[in-house]
């Protein structure tokens, strides 16, 4: 563990640095006990599901989504190499800006919250701004080189809007007078690339920036920057701040082999301010004073990379954007929600959330632009519960014995993908067994002589050549081999353990994402059974869910939850 001391929100506090990559008992260890909730009010999610808003130009595959803060009507949206704008709430687009098709992409939209409207749209060439919604741009910042010239997140200072902060592939830039002139930080903000920058809304201090693996914080405007949270556990990066910071005699946190990046920051001001990181493997959140950390739970999600997050500030609610859906966090029960009634895809990548009147979430996916509103009373925590009689439960435990267990299931899942133990252990033993079985050579040569002799004449007469009949030579070889040595250490064991890492790594893959799917599908069973949706429409929506799981199940094992189904007479309808 890593302390640090900095100022939050005026208040100084002593910043833990920690790992994600730990084992499992460490890592419980580690956060347990670290973070006491205070007991907030949050809105309850609405169930009215998602609904599907027109697509820019008929443009699907839309990769980052934003909203103004002041406009709830007026939207961005960008594919790869497009960028387009409605201010009607999505019924007409326009596009605004168009990059090179497959050489340039746009990374990150801001819509500035001053009367004008300005838009920003930080690119793989550059940075470029707009006073007008985009009907005019001018190229605000130009690296040198690939690396300095791909801007991947713009940040203005809500408190003085000539300060501005560029996020490059090559480290952080800073300009003072609106973009007119920029400057390089220096450390390692100025070397890494600088993943997210983000504020309060209302104050610039304090401004966080990420880079790939460390959280920095400045109370000054920008004009420096502390380190503040590291989630690499590599030997290199402790060097690296051992270098930075000499005077601190701590280490950072434990290796690992995995890699894990940091992806997204997002800030919860207000009495009780929130910091997230959203990472390739889960979210991470401080809080208090001194500021602490814990890694939230994954349970629920079915990716752990959280591709972006959005957090509701009058609803306390927490949104976050997966390759396998959107998802919000229930600190009731310490688990993740998938939202994903009306949504045609998982593939979601980009969230924006307009908080004006009714709140309502935007998603940007593969498959266009999605929105849900959030609503429902303020309730406190543990509000809801699910009652029902005993005669109930007993028929649900009823149902629940008849299906296949959870470990029925694992196995159906290995043997379909072939990676079971078995297949490992014959991979053994055949690298023993061929020290028995020999290597078989065969050979088979010919060789031809051809005779001459001469007969000499005398001084004046020629002399003459005689060619006799060829010597022929044939001869076949036949050799066997042995190479005992293999009994004791075979040559192929290097290569099995290397097959053999992979193989428990796929296997490990393939039985989380089969106990997850299987539970969530139980979950959404006792909901049906015991919850007694009275509308049609809720009772069909889990209806379908359940489906839908089951499917995700028969895909991972072959079909064997469907067979078993039928196999043992169980029907839901």
């Amino acid at each position: 563990m890593l302390w640090k001391r900095a100022v939050l929100f005026g208040v100084v506090i002593h910043i833990l640095c920690v790992t994600p990559i730990l084992a499992q008992s460490q890592a419980a260890s580690l956060f347990a006990n670290t973070l006491k909730i205070q007991p907030l009010e949050r809105t309850v999610v609405g169930h009215s599901g998602w609904e599907k808003l027109p697509s820019p130009l008929a443009e699907k595959g839309l990769t980052v989504i934003e909203t103004s803060p002041t406009a709830p009507g007026t939207m961005c949206a960008a594919s790869l190499s497009n960028l387009y704008c409605t201010t009607n709430g999505g019924q007409d687009w326009e596009r605004i800006l168009a990059l090179p098709c497959g050489e340039k992409t746009i990374n990150f939209i801001l819509i500035e919250s001053s009367p004008q409207k300005t838009l920003y749209a930080a690119t793989s060439n550059g940075l470029f701004e707009s006073r007008d919604l985009g009907a005019k741009w001018r190229n605000l910042f130009e690296g040198i080189g690939e690396k300095e010239n791909r801007v991947n997140v713009v940040f203005v200072s809500p408190a003085d809007g000539k300060i501005m902060l560029a996020g490059t592939g090559a480290g952080l830039f800073r300009s003072y007078d609106s973009g007119q002139t920029w400057t390089k930080e220096k450390g390692e903000l100025g070397r890494n690339e600088i993943v997210s920058i983000i504020s309060p809304a209302e104050t610039a201090n304090p401004i966080l920036a990420a880079t790939a693996n460390r959280l920095y914080v400045s109370n000054n405007e920008g004009q420096s920057f502390e380190l503040c949270f590291v989630i690499s556990g590599s030997p290199q990066a402790e060097a690296e701040i051992d270098d930075e910071k000499p005077g601190d005699d701590n280490s950072a946190a434990e290796e690992s082999g995995r890699k894990v990046e940091i992806k997204k920051l997002a800030l919860l001001a207000g009495p009780q301010p929130r910091i997230y990181i959203a990472t390739t493997d889960g979210l991470f959140e401080g809080t208090g004073s001194p500021l602490e950390w814990r890694k939230l739970p994954l349970a629920g999600l079915r990716s752990g990379s959280i591709e972006d997050i959005v957090i509701s500030t009058r609803g306390q609610n927490i949104f976050v954007a997966t390759k396998k859906g959107a998802y919000v966090f229930k600190y009731e029960s310490e688990r993740w929600e998938e939202l994903y009634r009306g949504l045609s895809i998982n593939d979601v990548r980009s969230l924006s959330l307009i908080e004006g009147g009714e709140e309502t979430l935007i998603a940007a996916t593969a498959d266009g632009l999605y929105r849900m509103n959030i609503e429902g009373p303020q309730l406190p925590l543990n509000a809801t519960e699910i009652m029902f009689s005993p005669d109930d439960l007993k028929a649900l435990r009823a149902i629940i014995s008849k299906e296949p267990t959870v470990i029925e299931v694992q196995r159906a899942a290995v043997r379909y993908a072939d990676v079971d133990n078995g297949k490992i252990t014959w991979w053994h033993i055949g690298s023993r067994l061929r020290a028995l079985v020999p290597s078989l050579s065969i050979a088979r040569n010919r060789t031809i002589g051809t005779n001459i002799d001469i007969d000499r004449g005398g001084t004046a007469d020629r002399d003459f050549y005689f060619s006799g009949p060829d010597d022929i030579t044939r001869y076949n070889n036949v050799g066997l081999q042995w190479d005992l040595a293999d009994l004791i250490w075979s040559s192929s064991q290097t290569s099995i353990d290397s097959r053999e890492k992979l193989m428990v790594e796929l296997r490990d893959e393939i039985l989380s994402e089969v106990t997850r799917l299987y539970f969530e599908r139980r979950r959404v069973l006792i909901q049906l059974i015991l919850g007694r949706p009275e509308d049609i429409r809720e009772c069909l929506e889990l209806s379908l869910r359940l489906e839908e799981l089951t499917a995700h199940i028969d895909a991972l094992t072959g079909g064997y939850l469907s067979r078993e189904l039928e196999k043992r007479n169980i029907n839901y309808d």
